[in-house]
């Protein structure tokens, strides 16, 4: 879990921003209101802004007192990165266009666009009440299609949740994460086998993979084949929803017995948004 949640924190801040810096602590208080006296003066500075405002945003909720103050310190700091930095992929200029901080329009020309990303999981009776895309902090979004661990061969839909996202440059042991991947032939409703990524998977079925309990040389998870149900799938609406549900075995490195197994059940609410649906 540390190591994938770290891989992404590599690519998401070091290259994906242009002149990025890498050593971006986590924010903790209120975002100061943008001043002619507290504007960033270089792209290392407004990538940190950035990062700090975006953390905050995601952490309220859309009846929270601050809400349209966070989004709108959010949408500043994404325009002064812009200024600073650049967007030669519009990247951020996408992000400012999606964002309706309450005033009545969005950040650009684009109508704002309302994401969809909620994952609830309970693993061996502990819940999880809101997961989200590892990257939902920095680009907020739905699923992903033919993210770099899919097969090569179908196109495959990634439903991404974690539990720690809204602090993504801390790794914490009690993160969790659940990755359900679900090929083309099967993006209609139904109920197909969920089959574990490391030990079942074969061509044009859905898989699973699922961190945060491993910890290297004492215990390890193994996973077993589970469920997963598309109860909504549709286009026009942009949406996929349904249950999943799959069992796990927690093996330990100096022999003592096998634990388990433990039950995972969860439900997920998905934007269809990745370009690949455009």
């Amino acid at each position: 879990m540390q190591l994938t949640k770290y891989a992404f924190l590599l690519l998401s801040l070091c290259l994906t921003f242009t002149f990025v810096s890498c050593n971006i602590e986590p924010f903790d208080g209120e975002i100061p209101e943008q001043t002619n006296t507290n504007l960033p003066s270089s792209c290392d500075e407004a990538t940190l802004n950035t990062a700090n405002a975006a953390q905050a945003f995601a952490e309220a909720s859309s009846s929270s007192e601050n809400y349209s103050d966070l989004c709108s310190a959010y949408k500043a700091a994404l325009e002064h990165q812009i200024e600073l930095c650049g967007d030669d992929d519009g990247v951020f200029q996408t992000l400012i266009n999606s964002l309706n901080c309450g005033d009545g329009n969005s950040g650009g020309e684009t109508p704002s666009v309302t994401v969809r990303a909620f994952m609830t999981a309970n693993i061996n009776g502990q819940e999880y009440n809101d997961m989200k895309p590892n990257g939902y902090l920095f680009f907020p979004g739905g699923v992903s299609v033919n993210d770099f661990l899919s097969r090569p061969d179908d196109d495959y839909i990634l439903i991404q949740g974690n539990s720690g996202y809204t602090k993504p440059t801390i790794l914490a042991d009690t993160d969790r994460e659940i990755n359900l991947r679900i090929p083309k032939p099967l993006w209609k409703e139904g109920s197909y086998v969920l089959y574990d990524e490391f030990n079942d998977v074969f061509e044009g079925v859905c898989f699973y993979t699922f961190f945060g309990l491993n910890k290297a040389g004492e215990v390890s998870t193994k996973e077993l084949p589970g469920e997963i149900v598309i109860s909504k799938f549709d286009l026009d609406e942009r949406v996929i929803t349904g249950t999943f549900k799959f069992e796990y075995i927690l093996v330990y490195e100096d022999g003592t017995p096998d634990e388990g197994p433990y039950e995972v059940t969860g439900t997920f609410d998905y934007s269809l948004d990745d370009e690949f649906f455009d």
